[in-house]
């Protein structure tokens, strides 16, 4: 079963990913997979309430920084 952390780590992937994305439907599409692994590790974390726990700031991705096309 995955983890909560593997979760997360993927989430910080996609975000890494996304800030390097070479147009904005990519880096759409990687930011949504980043909710979507996070909300996979809440919900990980509440069928199993003894499971780790990561400090508050890493339970959401924080949005992409807007960019100016070129």
């Amino acid at each position: 079963m995955i983890t909560p952390l593997e979760c997360r780590q993927r989430a910080a992937e996609c975000m890494q990913m996304a800030d390097r994305a070479p147009n904005l439907r990519v880096r759409s599409i990687l930011t949504d997979m980043a909710w979507t692994w996070t909300r996979l590790a809440l919900e990980t974390e509440q069928s199993n309430p003894k499971g780790e726990r990561l400090p508050p700031a890493l339970v959401q991705p924080s949005p992409p920084m807007p960019r100016s096309p070129g």
